[in-house]
């Protein structure tokens, strides 16, 4: 003889599938807000390594001119990339040191993490001219 079960609906499924998509949601913000910090201090740290290649390729007496001028192209992607400056700049016979700063808006602004992130990236050069 066969038995048949039955069994009530009342709506558990649905449930959990609404409050593990809230979860899924959240933490895909926070991945989204991780990828953008990420490209945006790799952008940085090319940044600073470019301003100070060009400083070090210049003549003394233009190379922070260089150096700002080689920040200063470098596009931004707004919103997401606010800002990039040179912070500090430091010629010497045998390096160039440079620190540049990033202004970072984050895409997915959550209530526990700050709007906008600055990150600095220093770079040091030898000179060749």
């Amino acid at each position: 003889m066969k038995r048949v079960i039955t069994r009530t609906r009342q709506g558990d499924c649905l449930i959990e599938c609404a409050i593990g998509g809230v979860f899924l949601v959240v933490i895909g913000l926070f991945m989204l807000n991780g990828i953008a910090v990420l490209f945006a201090n790799q952008i940085n740290d090319t940044v600073a390594y470019n301003a100070a290649r060009a400083a070090a390729n210049a003549k003394e007496e233009d190379a922070e001119a260089v150096a700002k001028n080689s920040v200063s192209q470098h596009p931004k992607q707004k919103p997401i990339i606010q800002d990039i400056k040179l912070v500090a700049f430091k010629f010497m016979p045998e390096r160039v040191e440079v620190t540049t700063e990033i202004t970072v808006g984050l895409p997915a602004p959550l209530s526990c993490l700050p709007m906008t992130i600055k990150f600095q990236a220093r770079s040091i050069q030898a000179v060749v001219s």
